[in-house]
């Protein structure tokens, strides 16, 4: 019973490890910045921003909407690496 764990935790381990390789990878190409979204009416839209002090951002326009798709991508991928990289050193630790 402890190789079947041994080896499940092996598994996991390097499938965390192809994660952490593929999101690492998509982040360098992804823009900078972040992604604010507000909703007005029935619509919603989208604010780039740039720098950590701005809190109003650039509005993204309909036909740049892609912008926007890989900001939320970036935020996306920076979350699971954080833990796709803590869940690594736990595995690590058995």
């Amino acid at each position: 019973m402890e190789k079947g764990i041994c080896k499940q935790l092996e598994m996991r381990k390097e499938y965390l490890q192809q994660i952490i390789k593929s999101k690492e990878k998509s982040l360098k190409s992804a823009p900078q910045g972040n992604l604010r979204i507000l909703e007005r009416k029935n619509s919603r839209q989208y604010y780039w921003i740039h720098d950590a002090g701005d809190t109003n951002g650039s509005y993204i326009r309909k036909e740049n909407v892609g912008i926007a798709h890989e900001l939320a991508q970036r935020d996306y991928d920076e979350k699971a690496v954080k833990l796709a990289k803590k869940e690594l050193s736990k595995v690590d630790s058995y």
